[in-house]
């Protein structure tokens, strides 16, 4: 992902005239022409620039403390136009103006209407993110997920990779079926409380599919802890804690970032409990005899499967964490 330096952005003097901008380009390799600002009330602003055209036919979002406009400039020139009206949301516009960098890096440039459409399509997916994780709690299910994933990022992924490679191989909250992706081989983790039902919940027949490499499951589980317990923390301690060991990386951050706003995550102060102390880590190698239903197993007419596996049966599929680790570094 291609990232705006938050330094850069905040060091853009204001302009002295109202209705103007100061503005820089915001990438300069992109086929496009973002650029970055401030108005003269010292807003940070975004903008795409392209030819002129009519803004008329473009139903623009209405998000949560940003402003949008379609604004002529010039006869030859339109402006797309992103205004933060709050600056302590600084780096979460930063980061939304990332991705809509990132999203539009193959995009023609001889089509500006429609590259504008699907612009305010990112940014309308965006305002629904952005809504659901202000108003909705992740549910103590989810956090646990969350906690889980990120446990395995800080403790397995940053050992055997550079910061931002690890944080890049994390799939999870894009919607991908298993949860990280790196060297040929995927992770799907699976953490449970150490009360809970000894079994893996599997939610698609894709998800154990190896067709786009070969799958370990992590099965982890973790109990409520006190705050004098070791290695025991909220969920906005653990990622406390990963900020800080990403602190020299500052790409990895944003990723970092971009990734916890997908799976619902913004700091409140309802994540600082429980707090949450690992007990185990297992690996299970999923070969062809694993217990598992695949999409080429299935009848015709049959999709959407949802099922548990008995963690009984996936004992002797086990292996040791030094095999994991010797498999990733051979390739």
């Amino acid at each position: 992902m291609k990232l705006i330096d938050s330094q850069r952005w905040r060091d853009i003097k204001a302009p002295g005239q109202a209705d103007a901008f100061t503005k820089v380009r915001a990438i300069a390799d992109h086929p496009l022409d973002f650029l970055i600002g401030k108005d003269h009330e010292r807003r940070f602003i975004f903008i795409f620039e392209c030819n002129a055209i009519s803004g008329d036919v473009f139903d623009l979002p209405k998000v949560s403390g940003i402003n949008i406009l379609f604004n002529p400039v010039e006869s030859s020139k339109s402006q797309l136009v992103l205004i933060l009206q709050d600056t302590e949301q600084f780096e979460i516009f930063r980061i939304l103006c990332c991705d809509l960098i990132d999203a539009t890096k193959q995009f023609k440039t001889d089509n500006e209407a429609a590259n504008i459409a699907k612009i305010i399509v990112r940014i309308k997916r965006w305002q629904s993110l952005l809504k659901k994780t202000k108003e909705q709690l992740l549910d103590s299910a989810k956090q646990i997920g969350l906690i889980g994933e990120l446990r395995f990022l800080s403790e397995f992924m940053f050992n055997l990779f550079e910061d931002t490679t690890a944080v890049e191989a994390w799939r999870g909250p894009y919607g991908d079926e298993q949860d990280f992706s790196i060297n040929g081989y995927i992770f799907e983790i699976k953490t449970q409380l150490v009360t809970s039902d000894e079994y893996l919940q599997i939610n698609s027949e894709a998800q154990l599919d190896d067709t786009s490499g070969d799958i370990i499951i992590v099965h982890q589980t973790i109990e409520v802890g006190s705050e004098v317990a070791d290695d025991t923390s909220s969920l906005n301690q653990l990622i406390e804690k990963i900020r800080d060991l990403l602190r020299n990386t500052p790409s990895a951050i944003d990723k970092l970032d971009m990734g916890l706003l997908e799976w619902g995550y913004i700091k409140r102060d309802e994540y600082d409990e429980p707090l949450y102390c690992l007990r185990n880590r297992k690996y299970f190698e999923v070969t062809e005899d694993f217990p598992k239903i695949t999409s080429s197993s299935l009848p015709a007419g049959i999709d959407n499967v949802r099922y548990r596996i008995s963690m009984t049966d996936c004992e002797t599929f086990e292996i040791e964490e030094q095999s994991v680790i010797k498999n990733l570094k051979v390739v």
